[in-house]
């Protein structure tokens, strides 16, 4: 099934789902395959460049369908089927594509119009393409998942013997490490957003497994101030307020965390915190098709 969802119905229609009960048949469902945001250089002397890529840039997406009224399950027309459509192609909107081909669970991409044809051939029916772009490229699972994690070290197990040997032996304990496994279903990192809950004090956020972290420096916040840490639109924010904390990071240790496809440990270190201090997390499987 496909269906276009409009986040701002106020500049537009709802959304449209594509179908027979809506009056369109889909013929065919081009999902593009994002463009390579190439980085390269010539190897001096030599035949060949040396490539540095590492991200897609944006994708184009295809519809091709036809419009029956008829097939309507409720009172329509031709007319009217197109209007919502063209409505949904307002270049001002962003609507989201959700597409679950295959019985799979509903995965999303965000579009903006490019194009289309919707030619008037024959009474009540036409035959319409309709294109856009998908400036993010990636393709997001339409539930979004959540966990929290509360405070710990995170910091390197010390187990292990002790030396000099001494009878009985003994051994020292684990570090708690304040993990918590985060599982990424899709075959593409996913870049999530965090919701630091104070009363905290300076910490660090870090991917385990990817080893990534973003360290906080000179930050304090108390037990009803909150900060928002968005890495896929990288933006650091005060919550209620946007007020940026962007500062409170120390880069020269730090980069955006992501999720990679399997399982990733994310841990969680204030340098002060209380027992109401906790990392919220939120993020979406990530596909490249």
């Amino acid at each position: 099934m496909l269906r276009l969802e409009n986040a701002h119905p106020t500049l537009g229609p709802r959304g449209f789902v594509f179908g027979r009960d809506s009056g369109v048949l889909v013929s065919k469902f081009d999902p593009g395959f994002p463009e390579v945001r190439r980085v390269a250089d010539k190897i001096p002397q030599q035949h060949g460049m040396q490539d540095y890529s590492s991200y897609y840039g944006a994708r184009s997406i295809t519809i091709n369908f036809r419009i029956y009224a008829p097939w309507s399950k409720s009172p329509t027309t031709r007319r009217q089927i197109l209007d919502t459509l063209s409505g949904l192609a307002n270049p001002r909107l962003r609507p989201f594509l959700y597409e679950s081909i295959d019985d799979i669970p509903e995965r999303r991409i965000m579009l903006t119009v490019d194009g289309g044809s919707m030619p008037f051939e024959q009474p009540h029916t036409s035959e319409v393409q309709l294109s856009w772009i998908a400036p993010f490229g990636i393709w997001e699972s339409g539930l979004l998942e959540t966990t929290e994690i509360g405070p710990g070290t995170g910091g390197a197990a010390t187990t292990g013997r002790t030396y000099p040997l001494t009878f009985p032996r003994t051994y020292a304990s684990r570090a708690p490490s304040g993990g918590k496994p985060i599982i990424n279903q899709g075959n593409i990192e996913c870049y999530p957003a965090f919701v630091l809950y104070g009363p905290c004090t300076d910490a660090t956020i870090a991917n385990t497994t990817t080893g990534q972290q973003m360290k906080f420096v000179g930050l304090n916040l108390t037990s009803t101030e909150a900060v928002v840490i968005n890495a896929r639109d990288r933006r650091i924010y005060m919550s209620g307020s946007e007020i940026t904390k962007y500062d409170k990071v120390d880069w020269t240790q730090s980069e955006w965390v992501y999720f990679a496809p399997g399982q990733n440990l994310l841990a969680f270190n204030p340098t002060g915190y209380s027992d109401v201090t906790r990392l919220a997390v939120a993020y979406r499987h990530a596909w490249s098709l």
